[in-house]
């Protein structure tokens, strides 16, 4: 999970970056997406017992995750 908490910072900065550029912006999924993958591996290899979360409410963290972090890209 130590790399989803770097990639917050990285994605606020990407989104800081890109400025009013909207070509730019599009970076930003790219950091997201990766952030959802170590996020869903987390929850498939790495919980002992896998049934503690739905894969709905997994869902919503990452995407609630990435909204959170993308917040400087959707301002500008």
């Amino acid at each position: 999970m130590n790399i989803v908490y770097l990639l917050v910072p990285l994605i606020w900065l990407d989104g800081l970056a890109a400025g009013n550029d909207p070509w730019r912006a599009y970076l930003t999924w790219i950091l997201g997406l990766s952030g959802v993958v170590v996020i869903a591996s987390v929850y498939l290899f790495g919980l002992k017992q896998p049934s503690i979360v739905h894969p709905s409410v997994l869902a919503l963290v990452a995407g609630g995750w990435f909204c959170v972090s993308s917040l400087p890209t959707f301002l500008n």
